[in-house]
């Protein structure tokens, strides 16, 4: 099991993340995960460090279904790693 710290202090399963987002955020680079309930998460400004999360993204389950193409552009323009 892996949990990754959100901004908000508490933590998420790295099971229920579909995909990763990276926003910019002022002068910081912010990632958001976005979770199997549509829910979107900001994660702790720990992973902003570049490289960070990366290195983790091996260990995040890939998506378990297919999402159509209109979904896949839903996530407002972000560069998303999953």
């Amino acid at each position: 099991m892996l949990f990754l710290r959100t901004a908000a202090g508490a933590f998420v399963d790295a099971a229920t993340i579909v995909r990763l987002c990276e926003e910019a955020a002022s002068d910081e680079i912010r990632w958001v995960a976005i979770c199997d309930e549509r829910q979107e998460v900001a994660l702790a400004t720990y992973y902003s460090t570049p490289g960070r999360l990366q290195e983790l993204q091996h260990l995040l389950s890939p998506p378990s279904r297919h999402r159509p193409p209109a979904e896949e552009a839903a996530c407002g323009g972000c560069a998303c790693a999953l």
